[in-house]
């Protein structure tokens, strides 16, 4: 059974079509890449999957089950959404922030408990964020603040994680330890479906991408057969170099194409 699915998923916000007979299926052990240009519809997708938005079609089954069927609460348990924007509406602590994705695991008034405690520790160190544990969010850098808002998203034991963008405003280093960490929760059995936009990293680490082209999917497979130069040329208007290194293949984008691809606008 796959963890979660999607089928025909349609979303429009007036008379612009986000979304357009949207079809997933992913499974426990997957890591995941969304991947297409901007305005392809991959953020709309991952808040249609994590219960935030509704389709205007089709319908999303966890575990088998219509999502509908699951309240907030029970599907907080069992899914963990970090949004491209993250946001902290409260000068707290960092290892307070953090605490906050053990929620849906208490009861109202309960405290935190040992093992709470532990897994709050756990995924400090994983996210590179230990050290910060006692600054103030507001104190932290972009980067800081998305990599702590990971181990927020971390700290509620997701079986379904939906990343959106969590490498975008990082550095190379930490952009490399956030998909390794991302790459090890999946094979701890977690299903990870992450927005990315740098193809390097989603050639590199990911198991599979999907492909969303004006609200499409255009592909859906293993990156070596979803980065085809026929597929980078459609739905992004470039070329791009290949190679390989230690049977994983990589790819720079190497240059733009006169597609009369609209560079204004497009679609959320």
């Amino acid at each position: 059974m796959k963890l979660i699915e999607g089928s025909d998923l349609a979303v429009s916000f007036g008379n612009n079509v986000i979304l357009d007979g949207v079809d997933l299926a992913a499974e426990e052990g997957e890591l995941i890449g969304l991947i297409g240009e901007n305005g392809a519809g991959k953020t709309t997708l991952l808040r249609v999957l994590a219960n935030l938005l509704p389709a205007k079609t089709g319908e999303v089954r966890f575990r088998g089950d219509n999502l509908h069927a699951f309240s907030r609460r029970a599907y907080a348990r069992e899914m963990a959404y970090l949004p491209q924007v993250a946001v902290s509406h409260w000068p707290l602590e960092v290892r307070h922030l953090v605490a906050l994705g053990r929620l849906p695991h208490l009861d109202p008034w309960q405290k935190l408990a040992g093992a709470d405690l532990e897994r709050i520790e756990t995924v400090l160190r994983w996210t590179g964020t230990l050290h910060l544990a006692t600054r103030t969010v507001t104190t932290l850098s972009g980067g800081e603040f998305v990599r702590v808002m990971l181990a927020r998203a971390l700290a509620s034991e997701p079986k379904l994680l939906l990343a959106d963008e969590p490498v975008a405003s990082l550095d190379p280093f930490h952009q490399l330890q956030v998909m390794e960490l991302l790459r090890d929760i999946a094979k701890r059995g977690a299903c990870v479906l992450v927005v990315l936009h740098d193809l390097a990293l989603a050639a590199r680490f990911c198991d599979r991408l999907l492909l969303l082209h004006a609200g499409r999917v255009m592909a859906d497979g293993a990156p070596e057969a979803v980065l085809t130069p026929s597929n980078l040329k459609e739905a992004y208007g470039i070329v791009a170099e290949f190679g390989e290194r230690d049977g994983t293949m990589y790819l720079l984008p190497w240059c733009r194409l006169d597609t009369g691809l609209d560079e204004g606008g497009g679609k959320a």
